[in-house]
């Protein structure tokens, strides 16, 4: 008898043990769940400020001189960029599906890029307009530049622009970027270039697929095809 209710005692130890865990996988399902959607929310919600704050620089590049831009504009603008970023560091790629994995990590990879990139240009834009301001001051001779094209409506005279952009009042760092300038339309064409790229992983995040953009091996593949033609081509030459 005592063995009897020692081996129903068992099986509904064993019984309460398979429900509990039962209702553990089920709220580690649930939990997953709830973590996924989170993460799916944040993730658009990062890449779409990528979206706007890449076409907010896109704007006040191709607006430059309508009036002249301050450094603190282009600046500004790259360091709410790394923040927006930064806050993809706080998830656990572990807990979500394998279409946001590759989504994130491919977005990732290609903002890490995206944002040296700026800088970088931007850097290049800051040594150019100092340059056009020295020879405003007339430490350089260089007659090829319409320096027009830097003064606005509230400027009667370059002259008077001329005072703005190298005296200026309050030390305000104006940058001087050419109409025609091939670092401006190099870096235009990146821009555009990055657009397509964030819209092509928003929507396929959206409808919960891997975006093509985001397969870092094709992309390794595509830039060695790319870097092997360029040098070929220099080797003919």
């Amino acid at each position: 008898m005592i063995k009897i209710i020692g081996l129903v005692i068992i099986q509904i130890i064993s019984i309460i043990g398979g429900v509990l865990s039962a209702i553990s996988m089920t709220r580690t399902l649930n939990e997953r769940k709830i973590y996924s959607s989170q993460t799916k929310n944040l993730f658009l919600n990062v890449l779409h400020y990528s979206l706007a704050s890449n076409e907010l620089l896109l704007y006040h590049l191709s607006t430059s001189n309508a009036p002249v831009k301050t450094i603190e504009v282009y600046t500004t603008e790259l360091e709410t960029m790394r923040i927006n970023y930064q806050l993809l560091d706080a998830i656990d790629l572990s807990k979500v599906s394998i279409s946001y994995q590759k989504n994130i990590q491919g977005y990732m990879y290609h903002y890490q890029r995206y944002l040296v990139c700026v800088e970088e240009y931007l850097k290049r834009i800051k040594r150019r307009s100092d340059y056009i301001k020295e020879i405003l001051e007339g430490k350089h001779e260089y007659q090829s530049i319409d320096f027009t094209q830097f003064v606005s409506e509230n400027q009667e005279t370059l002259e008077q622009a001329k005072q703005e952009f190298i005296n200026s009042e309050y030390g305000i760092d104006y940058i001087l970027i050419e109409d025609r300038s091939v670092l401006k339309a190099h870096f235009l064409e990146f821009l555009e270039e990055s657009r397509v790229l964030f819209q092509a992983i928003l929507q396929a995040t959206e409808v919960g697929t891997i975006s093509p953009q985001v397969e870092i091996q094709q992309v390794f593949t595509e830039y060695f095809t790319k870097n092997q033609s360029l040098r070929e081509k220099s080797d003919d030459s």
